[in-house]
């Protein structure tokens, strides 16, 4: 996918976009996997009833969000900047945070 030609808009801020997009996702992804792994250990020994069903739903709920988002990052990766603009623009929003 080509890159669109800006007239203003800096390419340190473009890859800063990207870069920043795909640190969210994965942070999602961590948050996802954290959630999903907390469920199977409360699945376990969780007795019958409303909030098991409850845990039940949430842990199919985070499964199928968890594929979302590696499709998100899968999609996403062709499009981060090369490997020296990349470290660049992360030490730029590590300054940030």
């Amino acid at each position: 996918m080509a890159t669109p030609e800006y007239i203003v808009y800096p390419s340190e801020k473009q890859d800063d976009t990207i870069v920043g997009f795909f640190y969210a996702q994965e942070a999602d992804l961590h948050s996802h996997r954290l959630s999903q792994a907390r469920y199977v250990v409360m699945l376990e020994s969780l007795p019958e009833g409303r909030f098991r069903t409850r845990i039940e739903g949430l842990a199919v709920e985070v499964a199928e969000r968890i594929a979302e988002v590696e499709s998100i990052i899968e999609a996403t990766r062709p499009q981060l900047p090369e490997r020296v603009r990349l470290e660049a623009s992360k030490q730029r929003l590590a300054s940030k945070m």
